[in-house]
């Protein structure tokens, strides 16, 4: 099975090209994490909000933040 261009260490591509391809997947992996749990505090405040009819300062100042 070929490998894709990202995966496959190529001996002619620079070092510090494969390093920025490296550290661009590692911050797309984190992103990716950071907004699905983005997601679910989300869904968490609105259920607390409508079943509950409680609310959580900390839930929402951390959905701000990880909304930036």
């Amino acid at each position: 099975m070929p490998m894709s261009p990202s995966t496959a260490t190529c001996p002619t591509r620079p070092g510090f090209i494969h390093f920025l391809e490296r550290m661009n997947e590692g911050l797309g992996r984190f992103l990716g994490l950071a907004a699905l749990l983005l997601v679910i505090v989300q869904f968490s405040l609105v259920l607390l909000g409508a079943i509950f009819s409680y609310g959580s300062i900390w839930l929402q100042e951390s959905r701000l933040y990880l909304n930036a």
